[in-house]
């Protein structure tokens, strides 16, 4: 398992799960002791079934402790999250075939 943190900077992660819109979810894979995230093929990320919204690679300090993380940007529509979820998952592989996978809660809110 790895570390990720969706909407970094929100301990709820709230999601408004009635929403229409074309909504964004920032997801970051944080890399730890135990997880370079910088090794992760971001071609196979899945985030709840959706893939990565704008295509590429974008490597920053998400969580402020001097390691590079990786950030995402799934489309909510795309996604199987539901009114009814409390967590989130995401999945992919390493450039050297490992696969990982990082699970978050989520406050799915309604309107």
């Amino acid at each position: 398992d790895v570390a990720i943190d969706i909407k970094p900077g929100s301990d709820t992660n709230p999601i408004n799960c009635e929403s229409t819109e074309d909504g964004v979810i920032p997801v970051a894979i944080l890399t730890t002791e135990d997880f370079d995230a910088t090794t992760v093929d971001d071609k196979t990320v899945l985030f709840e079934g959706a893939a990565e919204a704008h295509g590429k690679r974008h490597e920053e300090d998400v969580d402020g402790d001097g390691d590079i993380d990786l950030m995402f940007h799934f489309r909510q529509n795309e996604t199987t999250l539901s009114c009814n979820s409390t967590e989130a998952t995401l999945a992919g592989r390493t450039f050297s075939g490992d696969l990982f996978i990082g699970t978050d809660s989520v406050d799915m809110k309604t309107k």
